[in-house]
């Protein structure tokens, strides 16, 4: 008799709450997040370019796929996406999508449904619906249907035949014919396990418009809001810092004189937070902000250690301001741009702080004091830099990544575009577009190993994670190969991987439905190998291709002729997959391996069709 209420914490909601406090401080606007309009064209305009990074419960590449070509014009499209974009009923969205455009007729199971399923293009798509055709059809009381609803999700043998039984017998009864009863009940049931009632869809909704409202209408406010509360996920950090280059927003690094606590608003561009620098706490954070408010800005690193290490209560250490340095903190400060020289100071800087705040304690004052003049002035002593040579830049770029999360003035792939390009490596972010058990080339750097023992065999393997510059990707390499490549994966190296991509369930109520996916890794070399060995003209061209494409072979075979070169072209292979057996076929054919070829082949047979090797 007990009223059962499911509570779920989403950071969308934080999220959401961030953003207009950001747009208060910037544009003077108190905006009341349930009052925006529901039809602004903007918003839907972002959404109908698949423009989703940060929008809520659609931005997995595939859901923003669906959504550019939805194109959704109000929030009862988005209701009946987020319904859809489940592991059951992901199979109807082309047919929403065409019924919606009128690229396809709307086709109703049984006339009797046309009223109820006219909203969702003759598509079922809510716990609701699934209900209300038992009713409709069966003859179910709304009681009777939750049970049958229940026995779907469960999957039970024997009580499905039974409610089968039921829904034919009921069905009858109401003089539907057996055969068209039968093609309904099919219909719902390996939907009914895992659709969304409509209440909790247009709630999910609602806060995908809302989040897309706001992007579209103040991006960098919104932008500072999503890296403000992602800064402990790496990967969507990440993901979050290709969308800001994207939009053409600046995010600058820390600076020890305009930094807030989070990510702010600063002229246009997103200034990182001080409290999303790894091993700075807050109550550090809350003393630095508190001495540069009441007493100025800082000048100097010795006045910034002076002032806030002699602070009372003050979470500000040694390694605190070490770390400070590091991620360029105090780059903008005069003649303090080379941080090893910083580093190389800060020992003293420190000690004669504590050396002051120990006299403090003791109650002696300095001479100035003694003869009227200004204590704090005349307990700063400076510390002459140094001359001495900066960090290497890729030492420089590794304190980012480790203590910012992300890189921000470069990224050390960025060098290594070009080589990607001509090793057609896969970018992580484009991994949802292929299929499961596909073979698949991908380059980035390893940010994270974790070698183990496997519980089968005894035999060393590891799990490790890659990342580029749209993403990253969790990895494993099974004994028999990790034996082959065990000193080429290393933390910090950049790498050229092929393996496979492997997919699981994900199906979680704060989460998009789908999968998630990894590498099953086989291969792994460092990128001036793999750049060295493409050069090298030992190669050879391969085309991956399966049963489903059978009908394109021709256009395949046309495209290998036509790209034959000029003295540069390469023995063809053909790898033949039916099921999980590979056959591999070498051809008489050669080929080219030009950009224009690899288009052409992927054009004809998608994404990591064919590369060379």
């Amino acid at each position: 008799g007990l009223l059962k209420m499911d509570f779920l914490g989403l950071i969308n909601l934080s999220i959401l709450g961030q953003a207009i406090r950001n747009i208060e401080q910037t544009k003077g606007i108190k905006l009341e997040v349930q009052k925006i309009p529901l039809d602004d064209p903007k918003a839907f305009e972002l959404l109908g370019n698949g423009e989703c990074v940060g929008v809520f419960q659609l931005e997995s590449p595939q859901m923003r796929r669906y959504i550019q070509e939805l194109k959704p014009s109000n929030v009862r499209d988005l209701a009946a996406m987020v319904a859809l974009y489940r592991p059951g009923p992901m199979a109807h969205i082309p047919q929403f999508i065409k019924c919606k455009h009128g690229l396809e007729q709307i086709k109703y199971p049984h006339p009797w449904l046309e009223d109820l399923l006219n909203e969702t293009y003759g598509v079922i798509v809510y716990q609701d619906q699934v209900m209300q055709i038992a009713q409709i059809i069966a003859g179910y009381t709304l009681g009777q249907a939750d049970l049958l609803r229940r026995a779907m999700g469960k999957k039970k043998k024997e009580e499905m035949a039974k409610q089968r039984e039921n829904f034919l017998a009921g069905a009858t009864a109401k003089g539907v014919a057996e055969k068209t009863a039968a093609y309904i009940f099919d219909l719902l049931e390996p939907f009914a396990g895992y659709a969304f009632n409509k209440a909790h869809a247009v709630c999910y909704a609602m806060l995908s418009y809302q989040t897309a409202y706001l992007k579209a209408n103040y991006p960098v406010e919104y932008m500072a809001a999503l890296l403000a509360c992602y800064i402990e996920k790496s990967d969507k950090l990440v993901s979050c810092m290709d969308d800001c280059k994207r939009m053409n927003i600046r995010v600058l690094p820390p600076d020890i004189n305009k930094s807030l606590a989070d990510f702010s608003v600063e002229n246009g561009s997103i200034r990182f937070g001080l409290v999303a620098i790894k091993n700075v706490g807050r109550a550090a954070v809350d003393t630095i902000i508190r001495v540069r408010e009441r007493d100025g800005a800082f000048s100097s690193l010795s006045d910034f250690a002076y002032r806030v290490l002699t602070e009372e209560g003050t979470g500000v250490t040694r390694s605190v301001i070490e770390t400070l340095i590091n991620t360029g903190a105090f780059d903008q400060l005069p003649r303090h741009n080379v941080r090893r020289a910083l580093v190389h100071i800060l020992d003293d800087a420190c000690q004669i702080a504590i050396r002051a705040q120990k006299e403090k304690k003791s109650g002696q004052g300095s001479l100035m004091d003694m003869f009227g003049g200004d204590e704090d002035d005349a307990g700063i002593q400076e510390i002459p830099i140094p001359s001495l040579p900066e960090y290497p830049s890729d030492q420089l770029l590794t304190f980012e990544r480790d203590l910012l999360g992300v890189y921000i003035s470069n990224h050390p792939l960025q060098a290594h575009q070009e080589t990607f390009a001509r090793q057609n490596v896969l970018k992580v972010v484009e991994l949802a577009e292929i299929a499961d058990r596909t073979e698949v080339h991908l380059g980035g750097i390893i940010t994270q190993t974790k070698p183990f023992t496997s519980k089968k065999s005894g035999e060393p393997m590891i799990f490790f994670t890659l990342e580029d510059m749209t993403g990253s990707v969790s990895c494993t390499m099974f004994p028999s190969n990790y034996a082959n490549y065990r000193d080429q994966i290393e933390k910090d190296k950049i790498v050229i991987l092929k393996g496979k991509a492997s997919y699981r369930e994900r199906v979680r109520d704060d989460e998009e439905g789908g999968q998630t996916v990894e590498i099953l890794a086989e291969a792994v070399a460092p990128i001036s190998a793999a750049g060295s060995a493409k050069e090298s003209g030992n190669t050879r061209i391969v085309v991956q291709l399966d049963e489903s494409k059978r009908a394109v072979l021709r256009f395949v075979r046309e495209a290998i002729e036509t790209h034959r070169g000029n003295g540069n072209a390469r023995p063809v292979y053909i790898h033949a997959c039916t099921g999980q057996k590979r056959t591999i076929i070498r051809t008489p054919l050669q080929a080219e391996y030009t950009d224009d070829f690899r288009s052409s082949i992927e054009r004809l047979l998608g994404k990591q069709s064919v590369w060379a090797e």
